[in-house]
């Protein structure tokens, strides 16, 4: 008896190999950023492209406040989004991103290429506009840098 359940466990191991998930999804790509300002208030928009795994749960995004140092978690958002907005930034900030994706087997990805983004304030702008005579004619636009 003990020999047919050793060899029942052993069948049910080889045979549930194949259903176990060890391998991470692909990174993912073509990670943008830009700030924006919603009610007067700061805020950095990220949007990326889907990884070419099919069984993603989860993103888990990640914020510097400078490129030396290393790399905050700022929060996990669901599969369905590929955007996110940060509205924690403040004024005359930089702030770098960078992105991974963990499927439904818990495998965590590989990170993004990192972007960073300057949260330029109006009224600096609109100084250094008029210090070196240039005239504005526009009411934002962005600074971005891809990595």
């Amino acid at each position: 008896m003990n020999k047919v359940i050793f060899i029942l466990i052993i069948i049910l191991q080889m045979s549930c190999g194949d259903l176990l998930d060890e391998e991470p999804p692909t990174r993912p790509r073509k990670l943008g950023a830009y700030f924006t300002m919603s009610d007067n208030k700061p805020r950095v928009h990220l949007s990326w492209d889907k990884p070419s795994s099919d069984d993603i749960s989860e993103y888990h995004i990640f914020r510097s406040m400078n490129n030396s140092s290393g790399f905050d978690s700022l929060t996990s958002i669901s599969k369905s989004n590929q955007t996110y907005d940060d509205t924690t930034v403040s004024w005359l900030d930089t702030v770098y991103y960078k992105i991974r994706a963990e499927d439904r087997s818990t495998n965590i990805g590989s990170f993004s290429e990192s972007v960073y983004v300057f949260c330029y304030n109006r009224i600096f702008f609109s100084f250094l506009f008029i210090a070196k005579r240039i005239v504005a004619t526009r009411r934002s636009w962005c600074i971005s840098c891809y990595r």
